[in-house]
């Protein structure tokens, strides 16, 4: 899971579904990603931190806990 991620959607009140229909994935995908058991693509990782207003970088926000 990407804390960081998760926070920032509960900041702004965006759903995971929300937030997979902006990205243009199936919601299914989404969270497959978010639990990393598949990849965000460059582009997806740019698009989530600008849909999202993230001020963290890239690196910050797709930190994880082990």
């Amino acid at each position: 899971m990407y804390p960081r991620i998760e926070s920032r959607l509960a900041k702004i009140g965006m759903t995971k579904r929300e937030l997979a229909a902006a990205l243009g994935l199936d919601y299914e995908v989404l969270l497959l990603k978010l639990e990393r058991k598949d990849y965000f693509t460059l582009d997806e990782a740019i698009a989530l931190k600008r849909i999202t207003g993230a001020s963290d970088s890239i690196e910050e926000l797709f930190t994880f806990l082990a």
